[in-house]
């Protein structure tokens, strides 16, 4: 599916990078693109919070040191989304890299519910928690049993729809990005202006707007 095919591109890209293999610069000019993507994506969401969480405290949960750098596209684009309206209060890597399944080349980082929590106890005052992802044993997230009127609103920045669908309507997540169902290609060069970029391949799905996005996108959430 497009959340897939837009996995696959931004994972290749990562390893390109990683491997400084950029030859005719092609794989430079879809790492670019790719950041270009993020930024406007974090960017959009900032936004969203801004107008609907104005005098919010946000902690920013990402996988690796590199993404909680204030240079890169996911800090700096919540940053020019929030604006004034909304501060942050922590950045925070909460991954843990696994061996790779083949032994062979550099291993996957992948956010865990213990750290996610760890980190969620370090700032008791956020209200927001904006995170590029859920980890892979969310089941396990102490998060899950803090009494709805205590719990901070949870926002993912990439997620898939059909595994997030009960969350969000559920009031559990707050809001979460997804890849567009009818992306073809991963080609296209992210718009300058960062609403244009975000709606070209992503969805902002919320508890207020998920019937009429399901509608919209007939297999979205199977």
């Amino acid at each position: 599916g497009a959340a897939s095919l837009a996995l696959a591109v931004i994972g290749a890209a990562a390893i390109l990078l990683g491997g400084h293999v950029f030859g005719s610069g092609e794989a430079d000019a879809i790492l670019k693109n790719e950041m270009a993507f993020s930024k406007a994506r974090a960017e959009v969401v900032g936004v969203a919070l801004a107008e609907g969480c104005p005098g919010g405290k946000a902690l920013i949960l990402v996988s690796t040191e590199n993404e909680a750098r204030k240079d890169s596209p996911t800090i700096k684009g919540l940053s020019s989304g929030f604006g004034s309206a909304i501060s942050i209060d922590g950045i925070e890597a909460i991954g843990e890299t696994l061996p790779s399944p083949d032994g062979q080349g550099p291993g996957i980082t992948t956010p865990t519910a213990a750290k996610f929590d760890s980190a969620l106890a370090r700032h008791p005052n956020a209200s927001i928690i904006v995170a590029t992802g859920l980890p892979m044993d969310a089941k396990n997230m102490a998060f899950w049993r803090i009494p709805a009127n205590a719990r901070p609103a949870l926002v993912l920045l990439s997620g898939e729809a059909h595994m997030l669908k009960s969350l969000i309507a559920g009031n559990f997540v707050a809001a979460a990005v997804v890849v567009r169902p009818d992306l073809q290609s991963l080609d296209e060069k992210a718009d300058k202006d960062p609403q244009k970029a975000f709606a070209s391949r992503y969805l902002l799905i919320t508890p207020e707007n998920i019937a009429r996005i399901a509608d919209e996108n007939p297999g979205l959430f199977n």
